[in-house]
């Protein structure tokens, strides 16, 4: 079966990159959740990925000091909805479950999305030129 997942910051449900310009917001903190508030995946050239201080599991409690849950997180991180403008995430770190605050900037969900599909194209140009290089099975 097709795997879809969904953006919490953007709102965008995604088939890869297929259908984007399809947004219900105009900024994004390039991540994917689980559970509500864990963070699942990052978005490589993202604002998340590019902070370096939020991990894979780790656990957004809060965000610009309001305690979050799966309910109400993506409304809190949408916030003013403006490119540039930061976000305060507090998280409870996967490993050793200590608290940290990260001032995170907000991106343009189209750049994000294309940065998304120019690492796709890259990963793929990669992994086809590695396939044309293998001698074929005798």
């Amino acid at each position: 079966g097709e795997v879809l997942k969904k953006d919490v910051i953007s709102g965008v449900s995604t088939k890869s990159a297929e259908g984007a310009g399809n947004f219900k917001t105009k900024t994004t903190l390039g991540m994917l959740l689980k559970d509500g508030t864990t963070v699942d995946e990052m978005v490589i050239g993202g604002p998340l990925s590019n902070c370096k201080k939020i991990a894979r599991l780790d656990e957004i409690v809060k965000v610009d000091g309001v305690p979050v849950t799966a309910a109400n997180i993506g409304s809190k991180m949408i916030g003013s909805d403006v490119p540039g403008s930061a976000v305060i995430l507090t998280v409870r770190k996967h490993q050793g479950g200590g608290l940290l605050e990260v001032r995170v900037v907000r991106m343009r969900t189209q750049e994000i999305a294309d940065r998304r599909r120019l690492f796709e194209l890259f990963t793929w140009l990669l992994d086809n030129n590695k396939a044309a290089k293998e001698p074929e099975p005798e």
